[in-house]
């Protein structure tokens, strides 16, 4: 009877059911691929949603107002039946602070402009607007009341030239000190707001 013959088939026999141990980096990994982890990643909404991002400070092209206005107008008995905004916008001929960088033509040009709460009468109703190549994109409610209007200019303005000017007219009930504030922006250009002294309405 050979018994180390039979004892080292048995070795051999059991070597090849039998599973080798594994180190603990062995198990993680073998771990890992046996339970693979999903990671889903939630888009952010749309810019559209929203309308256009403006794009960083020193891109392309600098916007500033050549007009912001904001008047009250009367009926024949001088009672207050609406307000009127005037609005004109630039691309400025350098479009950096060293005045260095000629600015770039811009095609689109948005313009939002927000009504004090009580001036807007009948919630968000369109405009009436003269201009050539404005129109009149969206209107919304903000929670303090006020109401916000986003305008749009399509055309081609190089350096140094200005749109046509924008007249909005609205229907309004008056407020006294009330305000209306302005921010235009392009989508080669930053955003730039309307000068302060022309955000009361007169």
């Amino acid at each position: 009877m050979n018994t180390a013959s039979e004892t080292t088939t048995g070795n051999k026999l059991s070597s090849g059911l039998m599973k080798k141990p594994i180190s603990r980096r062995q198990a993680l990994v073998v771990g890992a691929w046996a339970a693979p982890v999903l990671t889903l990643t939630i888009a952010a909404p749309a810019a559209a949603a929203s309308g256009p991002t403006p794009p960083a400070p020193g891109t392309g092209a600098r916007l500033v107002y050549d007009t912001w206005r904001n008047n009250w107008t009367y009926d024949g008995a001088g009672h207050v039946t609406g307000v009127r905004t005037g609005i004109q916008i630039q691309n400025r001929y350098h479009a950096d602070d060293s005045y260095q960088v000629v600015s770039q033509a811009v095609t689109d040009i948005y313009v939002l402009v927000t009504y004090a709460a009580g001036v807007i009468n009948g919630g968000t109703p369109a405009p009436t607007l003269t201009g050539s190549g404005w129109s009149y994109d969206t209107a919304s409610l903000n929670s303090d009341g006020s109401v916000v209007y986003t305008l749009h200019w399509h055309g081609v303005l190089t350096a140094s030239s200005s749109t046509p000017e924008l007249n909005i007219s609205l229907l309004a009930t008056k407020v006294e000190g009330a305000q209306a504030s302005t921010n235009a922006f392009a989508l080669n250009a930053p955003v730039v707001s309307g000068p302060s002294y022309g955000n009361t309405i007169y």
